[in-house]
């Protein structure tokens, strides 16, 4: 395991420590001042876009690992062709040729769902149906109902 797949929550010195594993007992990828992100886990405990991560060479990874640390810690990526609202509460994280899905959920969590290979830029209709499906899944298992709506991810990204 290289040390880049060490990502996840900071520990009481404040430093940060990370945690992906090839186990997939984990979920959280990152805890920062504003957002906890978190890889979507499926009724099996698995997880497309962490296994889709895994495969990806190392400087991809520090990619997305930067965003996802980024948008955690400041509340907003203010590069749209890096974090972008793709309708229906879904967003994309935008690395050069891999897209990240993911919804904003109470608690101040942002779930990454799926993720695939994209070198265009419109989003394919079967990878958001995915995410949203994803989406639905999570609200279920968790027993809650309530999103983030679009104009309170701004009011919290304002602070």
């Amino acid at each position: 395991m290289t040390p880049y797949l060490q990502f996840g929550m900071r520990n009481l010195n404040g430093a940060t420590t990370y945690n992906i594993n090839n186990k997939m007992k984990d979920y959280v990828i990152y805890t920062g001042f504003y957002y906890t992100i978190e890889w979507y886990l499926d009724g099996k405990g698995k997880s497309q876009a962490l296994s889709y991560f895994l495969e990806l060479a190392c400087k991809e990874q520090v990619q997305f690992l930067t965003l996802a640390k980024f948008i955690g810690d400041f509340g907003k990526i203010f590069n749209d062709a890096k974090f972008n609202y793709e309708g229906n509460k879904i967003y994309a994280f935008n690395l050069p040729s891999n897209r990240f899905l993911c919804f904003f959920y109470r608690g101040e969590k942002i779930i990454i769902t799926n993720a695939f290979y994209n070198k265009g830029q419109k989003l394919p209709i079967k990878e958001k149906e995915l995410a949203l499906e994803c989406m639905k899944s999570y609200i279920e298992s968790t027993g809650k109902i309530e999103i983030l709506n679009e104009q309170y991810i701004f009011k919290v990204n304002e602070r």
